[in-house]
């Protein structure tokens, strides 16, 4: 349902949709990346960045992640974060395009 309401523009609901999800099934990476998206939406980055750390803390990694946080390194006029980000994917099999 999160990626839902993200789809309709109600992040709001989207981020308690998703949080309740990750309360049912903890290891949804999908889950993370709405959340982490919402958060961006609603211009709530400090929060977007400690939910994409916490995913890549329960080894959650996927090109969406990745994606979103190079979004929030642009978003934040971080040219190394972004440098970072794409770096991290480097050498990963199908992350690299």
């Amino acid at each position: 349902m999160g990626i839902i309401y993200a789809y309709l523009g109600d992040y709001d609901k989207s981020l308690a949709a998703s949080r309740e999800v990750l309360k049912l099934n903890p290891g949804s990476g999908s889950a993370y990346v709405t959340l982490v998206s919402s958060y961006q939406y609603l211009n709530r980055f400090d929060e977007a960045k400690a939910t994409a750390q916490e995913a890549q803390a329960h080894n959650l990694d996927s090109p969406q992640m990745h994606l979103s946080l190079y979004l929030l390194d642009f978003l934040q006029d971080n040219a190394a974060g972004m440098e970072q980000d794409v770096a991290g994917l480097m050498g990963k099999p199908g992350y690299e395009d």
